[in-house]
């Protein structure tokens, strides 16, 4: 082996991260599309994990369709979030993507949306101003991505703190 290229054990001490997509998805009315997963206490934006040989809009989009049938074209990016690791709960240091999935009228989505029974309790249609429903960080996301789609901030990288709460640089 090269002395330029890294040893393999190199690679092996580097912290672990984990990585989402996940989507914000518009109704004619600006309701966001949202998911409740039964194994969480609140509820989620559409999207879930990036798995080995996909990017986050790859896995956004994969996500869509698994989780709620729907086939979406997976936009524009909106917001990108760090959060540290934390040994209280085990948890590698993650990055999270959030994309623009477009708007599809509530009759289109009340048609098409089937829910992943194995993961998914409901999905519903909020106002943004309810997005508190996620949890504050989810909430701070979706507040942040709809900005970006709205004009009024450009896409930053949020980084949460100990708090809990998503900060823009």
């Amino acid at each position: 082996m090269s002395d330029l290229l890294p040893n393999p054990y190199f690679y092996q001490q580097l912290p672990t991260l984990f990585s989402s997509g996940a989507a914000v998805i518009r109704d004619e009315r600006g309701r966001i599309l949202v998911e409740k997963p039964n194994y969480r206490d609140h509820w989620l934006l559409p999207g879930g994990g990036v798995d080995a040989g996909e990017d986050a809009r790859e896995a956004t989009a994969r996500e869509l369709r698994e989780e709620l049938n729907l086939d979406l074209p997976v936009g524009r990016l909106l917001s990108v979030s760090w959060v540290p690791s934390s040994a209280a709960y085990g948890a590698p240091m993650g990055v999270h993507f959030v994309f623009d999935a477009g708007v599809v009228p509530e009759a289109e989505l009340r048609d098409r949306v089937h829910l992943q029974e194995e993961e998914l309790e409901a999905w519903d249609l909020i106002d943004p101003r309810d997005a508190a429903i996620l949890s504050p960080w989810g909430a701070e996301r979706v507040w942040h991505a709809l900005d970006v789609l709205e004009g009024r901030s450009e896409v930053d990288l949020f980084s949460v703190k100990k708090g809990g709460n998503a900060e823009a640089p």
